[in-house]
């Protein structure tokens, strides 16, 4: 029977089935009930049901809220040391405290304990001497004293045991978890540490591929808070830790070892342990073969209490002499040894005791022939169960459960009516396997190594390459039986899965070693397989034809089972792992590469939302993904019912692999580690966050820093992080742990660029001023310093940190110098001519020397300047220019080079990032997905991977060796604006690049390409009867179409009635910054001051514009005073009102194009203008904070409204004309009686250029329909203007931070941010996208009766 806890979020599930044709259906309240087979009821708190289903059973539990402090520990458990503790003494026999006494007397012991210097003690020695149970006791003795002493001043005591074969015991993170897990278990002071990350991340804090940068800075930051206890952490068995992980345990160990911070570990004598330790200042060593006498006295001890516990000669003292006699010969000094001849003694007659002794070998691998032997001695039918059961645990990853070692060796098909036979088959494995809570773990170390090594021919029958091919087969096979859509019952798409809590036994129990591992297993089969000729290869490709068949049937439910165990990441590695398989085969099945290259792809970019919400792999995935990904096309029966998207979504992968989601604020600097694992990158958010390359997994955040972070970078052991900030602060992080190793803050200026020395053993830091220090990586002493002067605004670094280019700005002219840094030699100076330097970078090489340039007075088209130069020659007068590129990109803020130097990656300010071919400038291709303007860009070490950095927040992974897609979108530049017809069946757009485009909603094609004059949109609108269409434009003009034909009915022209009268005053912003032609700010990061700002950064002043950088905006202010910023018809069809720039109204004859009249009142830019239904009024909303209500028919001011302080962006009446509302740039928005002009109410909600009343009580914007009573309750709970996140928005809209689609205000699908609107419109069962790309999407929904929310 199973018992199934369900997700209850008030929403309907009638389509949720639990087995066969088991229904739950929605009652009334929180009433469940379930038709079928089994019974369902709920617990009357709407977060629990348990149900009960057929084959498994499952308790799940929606856990609303914040997590507690129980649950953060109950997460945070992989193991408890203490039963770990436990279960080792079990099995390896009691002990003796005679048989560690000697330890605690040694010297290195007494030095440890008693001296400040020495802060780790290493205990190593050969297998089976007994190190574990030596630090057993070392653990007992100081857990006594820490009993003994007074907890707040005493100590504390943390331990944990590491094994190879068990996969949560074998690695740093698990290392630290345990370590952790018992310091807060012992002080529970401490879990606040750990909660506070707990609460954002849940579970899957400890086991994602982000858990070891986690949970090492929470240990760093609980070491700190134990800094005035004596604080004592034991590893034991350091070499069964993975070998990736080994040095990054040892790194930790030793930074943060201290006088009151001590540690023991204990490992085998291994020369790589041996070398990394040896360096440590602080160590302590006992060696168990130098204390070789001490050993086999404890031996002794063991032996004589073993023998004496013998049941069959318990009363036959001579006897146990003899016995005790010959095992202590025979033993020499082995504990391991002695354990496995008592097992098998324990088992014998008294006749048998004595001729079993005599025979015993003396050494582990005699001991171990012989219990082979003795397996091949049992029947045959034994025997061949216990292979299978001994291959499958030598090769498995972990320690595997006894369900899952009967179903991966294959033999649970012969026993499934009796389970218990499968512990006895177990029991008759020799003592190689022992079972512990349901558990099976090889017995040691030495034993795995054996049957791997020695006893490979016995066990493994066809060789180990086979036995990996048989756990595929099987892992696909169970897979395949077992994993469906939505296994965990939870029907809402967006259930997050932090809020999933699983009780075992659960659906995923069975699988889940092999929904991680299969892809490894098939990895080492092939490794292996490929050298035993055809006949093998033939077997791997019959592995291939199960794995073709598994994607293209299963890979969506393996994504979502992954998701709810918290092992996305897994599946990442997995798949590119499959991938990079296939890419070395010649004969593949056809389209199978490319089914996997599309899997990797696939899991790539949806990796976040499908972390975070398992049942958005069926719906954002699947209807965002490329029309032509073989994903979508296998699945496509999955996909949603409820919601069309049209046009179709781009039929190929792009260059784009991942966009990566963490950062608030604009990204100044990007960095790649040099192993190509990690990527670092800075923010205005303060914050430098760490990443994993190749999953995308967010691994740490470093947060130090009190300012905005400019500059990062990595040394070149790829060890230490260095980062730079604006208030002049310097952050050296180690890498692994993500701890600060130190600060300085010696820099009076922003920092705008850190390098190490080639050696790692120096760091330099550059600020803004020309001021270079040089630090010690160490200790963080400063070493040198040298001074440019005080004008520098660009600096960088070559690769060696040996040269620095400086840009200084002298006057109207600038002048590149180069530097040897260390001898402060000036090399060579570059004059340069009237421009700006933006940028400057050296090649990996260190021979050429790129410049990033613009110049206002040049020429349109060559205003942005791309410079490389060659400085092999700096003997020479003059430095070479090689080559020079030119055009209008939006600046160019970061240049970098390939590895190889043969591509040049600019990031540019209109969003794209362009790749040239750095000697004949010719274009490569353009990387388009940023939504703003591009700072930073780098390539990875090998040159597969480049990252870019945006003002938007984003980081963006890019294969710069992906084809590009051959399907181009309609629009091609970012959509500037985009409304519905009233109608609701015609769409129209335009973008950037002055394409008006008219669409069909139904179809999602464009009808019309609407032809101009080649000038910019500035403002659209359909007529009341959706006939007519409007458009103003940047030249004066108002356009008028039949929305219909696309016939071009006239033009309002209002240049004939304004001149360009116009100052060029510079353009002052609410801010007091100005905007110039060519910005000449004293330093580099004010530059912001000219990028393109958000429609929500609107520049204020006399006159305003939000779409132009500072120079274009001046430019557009001196001859466009006449563009049309709003155009509205009369609902009667007669007049047509536009808006112009400077603030001026003017009423149109719409049948015959003549000026009716002119209205003047505001003295700011208007933003909207809106006629009442009647025709006879006419509003206008303005940058200067008024709303004018007009009489149209004598053109007089009715109505001044006034109180709000910040510009107003629409204006709307309401359908009987009493009522107007206003909204600003703040968020408020004005309910107006328009009768007395008194104020009725002001709501809190976000800004909006769109603004109309779908009925007296409804209102639409341009991403949600609400209520105007919902606004008020909303806003007398707020209270403030500044909280607007609890709207109850009708119908089908978008999340306030654009991210997701809702219905009702509930999440329902999310957005990827390619697909995130710039501008959007709402209609009824239909939602309008414009996106940065210049794509358009038309969103249909289904009615709510076929609907599951």
């Amino acid at each position: 029977m199973a018992h199934q806890e369900r997700a209850h979020d008030g929403m309907n599930i009638s389509d949720n089935v639990f087995g066969d044709n088991t229904q739950i259906r929605q009652g009334d309240s929180s009433e469940f009930r379930l038709d079928g087979p089994g019974s369902i009821q709920n617990n009357n708190t709407g977060s629990q049901i348990s149900a009960v289903g057929f084959n498994a059973s499952v308790n799940f539990h929606y856990n609303p809220g914040s997590t507690n402090k129980h649950q953060c520990l109950v997460d945070l458990r992989s193991t408890d040391p203490r039963d770990d503790k436990a279960r080792i003494e079990q099995s390896k026999g009691c002990l003796l405290p005679g048989s560690y006494q000697w330890v605690l007397e040694s010297v290195a012991y007494q030095q440890w304990r008693r001296t400040e210097n020495t802060q780790v003690l290493w205990i190593k020695g050969d297998p089976g001497k007994g190190k574990t149970m030596l630090l057993c006791g070392i653990i007992d003795e100081l857990t006594a004293l820490e009993r003994s002493t007074n907890q707040r001043a005493g100590l504390i005591v943390s331990y944990f045991f590491c094994e190879a074969s068990d996969a949560r015991s074998n690695d740093a993170t698990s290392v630290l978890r345990g370590l952790i897990y018992l310091l807060a278990d012992k002080q529970p002071s401490l879990i606040e540490r750990i909660q506070k990350k707990h609460d954002r991340a849940g579970k899957a804090l400890f086991e994602d591929t982000n858990a070891w940068f986690a949970v090492s800075g929470i240990l760093t930051e609980i070491l700190q808070d134990l800094r005035s206890k004596d604080t004592y952490l034991i590893v034991d068995a350091l070499d069964e830790c993975a070998p990736g992980d080994l040095s990054k345990l040892l790194n930790f160990i030793q930074a943060s070892s201290s006088s009151r911070i001590k540690w023991i570990i204990s490992s085998r004598n291994q020369p790589q342990i041996e070398r990394r330790i040896r360096s440590n200042q602080h160590l302590a060593t006992l060696s168990l073969e130098q204390n070789a006498e001490h050993v086999s006295r404890s031996v002794d001890e063991y032996i004589k209490l073993r023998v004496a516990n013998l049941s069959s000669i318990a009363d036959n003292e001579d006897l146990q002499a003899e016995v005790r006699d010959i095992m202590r010969r025979k033993a020499h000094g082995t504990f391991l040894w002695v354990s496995l001849v008592i097992g098998e003694l324990d088992a014998a007659s008294s006749w048998e005791v004595q001729h079993i002794v005599k025979e015993l070998p003396e050494s582990l691998k005699e001991v171990y022939r012989r219990m082979i032997r003795q397996i091949q001695e049992h029947k045959q039918r034994i025997a061949e169960q216990c292979w299978p059961l001994l291959s499958t645990a030598a090769v498995a990853y972990r320690p595997l459960r006894l369900e899952e070692l009967a179903l991966l060796a294959g033999v649970q098909d012969n026993i499934s009516d009796k389970p218990q036979f499968i512990t006895e088959v177990v029991n008759l494995c020799g003592s190689f396997l022992t079972i512990l809570n349901g558990t099976v773990y090889i017995i040691h170390q030495s034993a795995k190594e054996f049957l791997t090594g020695d006893a490979y021919r016995d066990i493994f029958g066809y060789g180990i390459s086979t036995k990996h091919c048989v756990i595929f087969s099987k892992s696909l096979q169970l897979m395949s039986c077992v994993l469906r859509r939505d296994i965990y019952g939870l029907a809402n798409p967006t259930f997050p899965v932090d809020k999933v809590q699983e009780h075992s036994p659960g659906p995923l129990d069975g699988v889940y070693y092999s929904c991680v591992h299969w892809v490894d297993h098939l990895e080492e089969a092939e490794q292996t397989i490929k050298q035993d000729g055809d006949v093998k290869l033939s077997i791997i490709h019959r592995c291939h034809v199960k794995v073709d068949k598994f994607l293209r049937t299963k890979f969506l439910y393996w994504l979502e089972a992954l998701s709810l165990r918290r092992s996305i990441s897994s599946g990442v590695l997995a798949i590119a792992k499959l991938e990079q398989l296939l890419s070395t085969q010649s004969n593949t099945i056809p389209h199978y590469f490319e089914l996997a290259h599309d899997a990797n792809r696939f899991i790539l970019y949806f990796r976040s939302i499908i972390e975070r919400y398992p049942l958005q792999a069926y719906s954002s995935a699947l209807i965002f993904s490329p029309s032509q990904c073989s994903i979508r096309h296998h699945f496509e029966h999955k996909q949603p019912s409820w919601i069309t998207v049209t046009p179709l979504i781009e039929s190929q992968w792009s260059a784009l692999l991942q966009i990566l989601e963490g950062h608030t604020s604009s990204i100044n600097a990007v960095s790649f580690s040099p192993d190509c694992q990690r990527l670092a990158s800075a923010s205005d958010d303060f914050t430098v966050l760490l990443w994993d390359a190749n999953t995308g997994a967010l691994l740490k955040s470093l947060t130090a820093h009190t300012s905005k972070v400019l500059s990062v970078a990595f040394s070149l052991n790829g060890e230490r992080l260095a980062s730079g900030s604006h208030d002049g602060r310097v952050c050296l992080w180690d890498v692994d742990t993500g701890a600060m190793v130190w600060n300085v803050k010696k820099h009076d200026n922003p920092v705008l660029s850190v390098v190490f020395s080639s050696d790692h053993r120096h760091v330099t830091s550059a600020s803004l001023g020309g001021l270079i220090w040089s630090w010690d990586v160490r200790t963080g002493v400063l070493l040198s310093a040298f001074v440019e002067t005080t004008n520098v605004t660009v600096i960088a670094f070559a690769p060696n940190g040996k040269r620095v280019a400086t840009v200084l700005e002298e006057g109207e002219r600038i002048r590149v110098n180069l530097w040897d840094v260390r001898n402060g030699v000036l090399l060579r100076t570059l004059k340069g001519g009237n421009c700006r330097v933006w940028s400057t970078t050296f090649s990996p090489d260190g021979e050429q020397l790129v410049l990033t340039t613009y110049d206002a007075a040049a020429p349109s088209g060559k205003r942005d300047s791309v410079h490389i130069y060659d400085i092999r020659r700096l003997s020479e007068r003059d430095l070479e220019r090689q080559k020079t590129i030119n055009g209008d990109f939006g600046r160019v803020w970061s240049a970098a080079f390939s590895p190889d130097c043969k591509t040049l990656a600019a990031g540019c300010g209109d969003g794209k990032v362009r790749l040239w071919d750095p000697t004949t400038g010719m274009v490569i291709r353009s990387l388009k997905g940023n939504t703003n303007q591009v700072n930073s860009v780098v390539f990875s070490s090998n040159g597969r991977k480049l990252a870019s950095a945006s003002y938007d927040g984003m980081l963006r992974l890019w294969d710069v060796h992906a084809a590009a897609p051959e399907q181009a979108l309609v629009q091609r530049s970012r959509v500037t604006l985009i409304i519905f017809s009233p109608d609701h069946r015609r769409l129209v757009s335009a973008s950037h690049n002055k394409t008006l485009l008219l669409w069909d909603t139904s179809t999602g094609k464009v009808q019309h390409e609407l032809q101009g004059q080649g000038s910019r949109v500035c403002s659209v609108a359909f007529s009341s009867d959706s006939k007519m269409l409007a458009a103003g434009f940047n030249d004066g003009t108002v356009w008028l179409w039949d929305a219909q034909t696309a016939e071009q009915l006239m033009i309002f022209d209002s240049r004939t009635k304004y001149s360009n009268t116009i100052n060029s005053n510079p353009v002052v912003r609410r801010d007091n910054t100005q905007l110039v032609p060519r910005p000449r700010g004293p330093t580099r990061w004010l530059r912001s001051i000219s990028r393109t700002p958000r429609p929500s950064d609107a520049i204020n002043g006399v006159f305003q514009a939000w779409d132009g950088l500072s120079e274009l905006l001046l430019k557009a202010m001196k001859s466009n005073t006449c563009l049309v910023d709003s155009v509205a018809f009369s609902p009667d069809g007669r007049l047509l009102a536009s808006a112009l720039y400077e603030g001026t109204l003017l009423l149109w004859d719409r049948s015959t194009a003549a000026l009716r009249n002119t209205l003047k009142g505001h003295t700011g830019k208007v933003n909207s203008v809106a006629f009442s239904s009647d025709s006879q009024k006419l509003a206008s909303a303005s940058d200067d904070s008024v709303v004018l209500v007009w009489d149209v028919a004598s053109s007089r001011l009715l109505l001044t409204l006034q109180g709000n302080t910040d510009r107003l962006l629409s204006v709307a009446f309401s359908p009987d004309n009493k009522r107007l509302l206003s909204s600003s740039h703040n968020g408020m928005l004005w309910h107006w009686d328009v009768t007395t002009g008194v104020l009725l109410n002001t709501y809190a909600m976000e800004s909006t250029f769109q603004l109309s009343f779908k009925n007296e009580s409804t209102i639409i914007t341009d991403r949600t329909v609400t209520s105007l009573d919902d606004l008020s309750q909303r806003s007398e709970v707020s209270g403030s203007f500044e909280h607007h996140n609890e709207s109850k928005a009708r119908g089908w809209t978008l999340s306030e931070d654009r991210c997701w689609v809702n219905r009702n205000d509930r999440r329902v699908l999310w957005l990827p941010p390619e697909y995130r609107p710039v501008r959007s419109a709402v209609a009824t069962q239909k939602l309008a996208i414009g996106c940065s790309s210049g794509n358009v999407l038309i969103l249909g929904f289904a009615s709510d009766k076929h609907m599951w929310v």
